[in-house]
């Protein structure tokens, strides 16, 4: 037990200094390496401890930093797991499902001729129920998961930010005007409760 506890801290080791030569952004060959030395690393921790929080706590962001969402949201799933109150693992879940569904929503209305500003849901019937196959159910969850983060922290104003974006994702989906509204009125609600927010911060600052 202690040689392989030793393992793993040695690995622990390797995979962070690996990791700390590794730009996010960076195509660099230099820098994608250093990233996967490090992923190679963490997933051997994995392997002999599924449940190594730094692990994952390290690994999470990595995959994220290279966009690779649906690695990432495992990882992050499996840290919440471990550590239900980690705001800002559900905070970048739920994120990760703006940034998957916001792409294929946008180039649905761009099809459409809709410009940012025109109100929804997505017009054609087809294209809509195509989109609704899967992303509402992501949708929901990702507003879960920021949900939760702000049962933590209730200032946490980027979680609100958030939550504005995944309830304009979600008005776009709906089968319906009232429906497209109700989901915009609670965006416009969450814009309004972040700037107050970061305005009470900003004051207690000074």
């Amino acid at each position: 037990m202690e040689k392989d506890a030793g393992c793993t801290t040695a690995r622990l080791y390797l995979a962070t200094a690996y990791m700390q030569q590794y730009i996010p952004g960076a195509d660099s060959r230099e820098s994608q390496a250093m990233a996967d030395a490090a992923r190679e690393q963490f997933d051997g921790v994995l392997k002999q401890e599924p449940d190594n929080e730094l692990a994952l706590a390290s690994l999470a962001p990595l995959c994220f930093n290279r966009k690779k969402f649906d690695e990432a949201t495992t990882w992050y799933k499996k840290l919440v797991l471990l550590q239900p109150d980690n705001k800002e693992a559900l905070f970048t879940l739920g994120l990760m499902v703006w940034t998957r569904s916001y792409e294929p929503i946008r180039e649905a209305r761009q099809k459409l001729g809709m410009k940012p500003d025109d109100p929804g849901p997505i017009r054609d019937d087809a294209a809509r129920r195509e989109l609704r196959v899967n992303y509402p159910p992501v949708v929901e969850e990702g507003l879960g998961d920021l949900d939760r983060a702000l049962a933590i922290d209730g200032e946490y104003d980027d979680t609100m930010a958030y939550l504005n974006l995944l309830y304009r994702a979600k008005a776009d989906l709906e089968d319906s005007p009232q429906g497209h509204w109700d989901d915009i009125e609670k965006a416009d609600a969450w814009v309004q409760k972040a700037i107050e927010t970061r305005k009470a911060k900003a004051s207690r600052k000074h």
